[in-house]
Order: C-alpha cells, then sequence, then structure tokens
C-alpha cells in the first residue's frame, strides 16, 4: 500500500458528498483534461462534464470516480468493460500534473483495486500513451506487463490486481 490518503468519489451528480461537490470536481477536471483543447475548454460547463462522464459510464458500463485528497479533487479514475469471463476490466487514470510523482496515482489505482476485486476481477488493463513522458514507468512500477510498442503511440498495459 501507498501509504498516501486518497478516497475515490463516485463522479456523478449524486455522488454521496453532494451536488455541488460533484460540479466542484468536474470543474476542476474539466479545465485540465482539455487543456490541449483550449476551444473545447471554454465550451464545456461543470454540468457538461458531468453529463458527458456519465454517457461514457453508461456506454462502456463504468464508473467514474474523482481522486479526492485533503478535500481537493486531484484527478479522476475509471473502470469499464468488467469481463467475468476472464476477470479483467479496463482502467483509465489521470492526476493533476501538480500532484504527479508523490503516490496519489498509486493509491489511487490500489483503491480501485480493492473496487475491482470486489466485482470478480483479476486483470486491470490500461491504454497508455508511449513518448517522451510515457506513464508505461508508473505502470511497471506497479508491476504491470509493458508490452514493447515501438513505433506505435500507445499500448496497453495489463496489471494483476492481486499483487497490489
Amino acid at each position: 500500500m501507498s501509504g498516501k490518503a486518497v478516497r475515490l468519489v463516485r463522479l456523478v451528480p449524486e455522488c454521496e458528498e453532494g451536488p455541488s461537490a460533484a460540479l466542484r470536481y468536474a470543474e476542476t477536471l474539466s479545465g485540465v483534461m482539455l487543456e490541449d483543447r483550449a476551444e473545447d475548454r471554454a465550451q464545456i460547463s461543470p454540468q457538461e462534464f458531468l453529463d458527458v462522464t456519465d454517457g461514457w459510464c453508461r456506454r462502456t458500463k463504468g464508473t467514474s470516480f474523482a481522486v479526492v485528497s485533503g478535500g481537493d479533487c486531484i484527478g479522476m479514475i475509471s473502470i469499464s468493460r468488467i469481463n467475468s469471463d476472464d476477470r479483467t476490466a479496463y482502467c483509465g487514470l489521470f492526476i493533476l500534473r501538480e500532484h504527479r510523482r508523490r503516490g496519489f496515482g498509486r493509491a489511487a489505482v490500489e483503491r480501485l483495486a480493492d473496487i475491482a476485486r470486489s466485482f470478480g476481477v483479476g486483470v486491470l488493463r490500461g491504454r497508455v500513451a508511449l513518448g517522451d513522458n510515457t506513464p508505461v514507468g508508473f505502470w511497471g512500477r506497479l508491476g504491470a506487463k509493458v508490452p514493447e510498442g515501438e513505433g506505435e503511440e500507445h499500448a496497453t498495459v495489463m496489471i494483476d490486481i492481486d499483487g497490489l
């Protein structure tokens, strides 16, 4: 265990912390997750962010969570496409730049692994970008199998969560 204190709060208007918390978390996330696309960031409200996230969750049979530490939203993590036949699910993780390399990503994955285990999941899969600022090292430190991806832009990592 990482020892970092994070909570995962479902990213829906009726989240356990109330609608104002959901909107506050969505405001933080909508601004930074779309930072490369300024035209989109200027056009999406926190409520629209929640609506888009909810639509994605319904299409993928998933759940998205705000990663919260000390009352502040520091990222987002999701689980989707739970497959009971091969005990796998997909995981997506985003941690705000200023909170990276401080153990919060590991703590969020560990919390998500606890949730995934309750659904019989043993392996999380994630699609990660390859390149100069690659998250592959992060997943490798968690014990993920990282395939070689020379010439590719993305790779799929797999982590056995029973080892977390």
